[in-house]
């Protein structure tokens, strides 16, 4: 049973970083005032998601509460493919919410690796914070 579930996870950490590469172009081709729609939708999203028993479930209908995943991020991802740049930004959201649920603590690398670049993502979407220190810091420095 072990094995089994080891194997599960990691097709499923494959899946999760393939979707994650797709989602990573999309935000990138993004327009900044889109790339800022997605992160507040994005946090809205993980808002509804971390209020519900299985948040990692979020979006997802009829679907077993232990089940460990849903389709939902498959949805998400088929959603950014669209024209339609509404489209694209809630299925960026979307994904990024279910992918952090889904990923939040697990033990398995290829699961924990997904959630860092889920974080970087919302990280990106929302502003370069690296940007924002450095120009702190330099404001510091000059006033210093």
């Amino acid at each position: 049973m072990s094995l089994v579930f080891k194997v599960l996870m990691t097709l499923r950490a494959r899946a999760l970083s393939r979707q994650a590469r797709e989602i990573r172009r999309v935000v990138e081709a993004l327009p900044r005032e889109a790339r800022l729609a997605a992160a507040e939708h994005a946090t809205a999203e993980m808002d509804k998601a971390g209020r519900l028993q299985c948040p990692h479930l979020h979006g997802a209908d009829g679907v077993p509460p232990l089940q460990p995943w849903s389709d939902v991020a498959e949805q998400a991802v088929a959603r950014t493919q669209s024209g339609a740049l509404q489209l694209k930004v809630k299925g960026v959201a979307q994904w990024i919410a279910v992918a952090y649920y889904e990923t939040l603590n697990s033990p398995h690398p290829g699961l924990a690796g997904v959630h860092r670049e889920v974080l970087g993502m919302l990280g990106d979407l929302k502003g370069s914070y690296a940007a924002r220190a450095a120009r702190e810091h330099e404001i510091e420095v000059a006033t210093a």
